[in-house]
């Protein structure tokens, strides 16, 4: 007798797949409860453009979305070539060292002076120049809405 396999864990082996046949690591886990089944990729220290791009990809597995308006799930993202759950997310992490450098290029670009040297203040500094916290433009800078730490790989015609 065979047995097969959930589609949240069919969901979760073709996304791994995808991932590692263009070298990308990530941690791709599968879950279920009661009425609801998931797929959750977690990425580390990748530039924001890419991070999209799983986005993008994995979304394809999500059959549609929910409605906290009418307390409804919408099945509006129909696949039916792929196994698909009711939630798929891809979650970007940065590394303590990527984290530094993104803070240093920060506080260097920008002559934040006043900041201090450790990513670990970053939460305590409030910038007079943008009037936000540390951990707020950190944020920016990984996620590349200040624009200038992520640089895309320049390519030849």
């Amino acid at each position: 007798e065979t047995i097969m396999a959930s589609t949240q864990a069919q969901a979760a082996a073709a996304i791994r797949a995808e991932l590692k046949r263009n070298n990308i690591a990530a941690q791709v886990v599968s879950r279920s409860a009661s009425m609801m089944n998931a797929v959750d990729v977690t990425v580390t220290d990748l530039a924001p453009w890419t991070v999209k791009q799983i986005s993008a990809f994995v979304g394809k597995f999500q059959a549609g979305s929910f409605d906290g308006m009418t307390d409804c799930y919408n099945y509006d993202n129909k696949h039916a070539d792929l196994p698909q759950v009711k939630y798929a997310s891809v979650r970007a992490n940065y590394s303590d060292a990527t984290r530094q450098q993104a803070w240093d290029w920060l506080r260097n670009y920008y002559g934040l002076e006043a900041a201090p040297e450790s990513v670990d203040g970053a939460f305590n500094y409030r910038s007079e120049v943008f009037g936000e916290y540390g951990d707020t433009l950190l944020h920016r800078v990984l996620s590349g809405y200040i624009k200038g730490f992520w640089q895309k790989p320049r390519v030849r015609a």
